[in-house]
């Protein structure tokens, strides 16, 4: 699933990624990975992934079963409006645990305008108030951040989504573990961006399963 070319996955040793037979990806300037799946930005800001994507996580769109997998590395040419999807600037792998055994997994990236964008099976962390636990967003999709004028500055994922914003702020939202939110959750999930009103003045944040660093200016 690395991106070699063989349907039987990696050899076991470094091997180029390629987008065709003998066609090497572009140069690249950050990757991410999890599971059965990657992702890579390339030096032009264009986003390539690669691996499984039964559950929407290619992002390239609605294809037939054939187009769940493929051994070579495929660039994400438009978000879900049908606009190029360019200019990315960080992406994060998204990967949740559910009661039934079924994993929903997907992707958050930030683009240099600092807008963030999810695909996938991305479940309640959509964040627009809905909660569509196994359905598929096939291609990018903004989530809206309306507390958040100046844009994003730095985003972290998981099965949770914690959002740094330009003017210092903290925003989360997803599915609840203890106080991993950052603020007193009255449901097993968070279904919109809320604001960490104990935070400001924030210039980076760092987390992991259950709890969340911040530092202040």
């Amino acid at each position: 699933v690395g991106g070699n070319g063989s349907s039987a996955g990696s050899s076991g040793i470094p091997e180029p990624v390629i987008s065709a037979p003998g066609v090497p990806v572009p140069a690249m300037k950050y990757a991410a990975a999890y599971f059965h799946n990657g992702a890579a930005i390339d030096v032009g800001g264009n986003l390539w992934t690669t691996g499984v994507a039964v559950g929407g996580e290619s992002g390239i769109g609605e294809c037939d079963p054939e187009c769940s997998y493929s051994p070579y590395a495929r660039k994400i040419l438009t978000d879900a409006q049908g606009n190029p999807f360019t200019n990315i600037a960080y992406v994060v792998a998204l990967a949740q645990s559910s009661d039934e055994g079924n994993d929903r997994t997907g992707w958050l990236a930030l683009k240099e305008n600092g807008t963030i964008w999810i695909w996938g099976t991305p479940g309640a962390l959509l964040g627009n108030g809905t909660e569509f636990i196994d359905a598929i967003v096939p291609k990018p999709t903004q989530i809206p951040m309306p507390g958040c004028p100046a844009g994003v500055k730095q985003i972290i994922g998981g099965d949770y989504i914690t959002v740094l914003c330009a003017d210092g702020t903290v925003w989360s939202w997803g599915n609840v573990y203890a106080p991993n939110l950052g603020y007193p959750a009255t449901s097993l999930q968070a279904r919109t961006p809320h604001k960490l009103d104990t935070l400001s003045t924030i210039v980076q944040i760092a987390g992991g399963k259950g709890f969340n660093y911040a530092i202040t200016a």
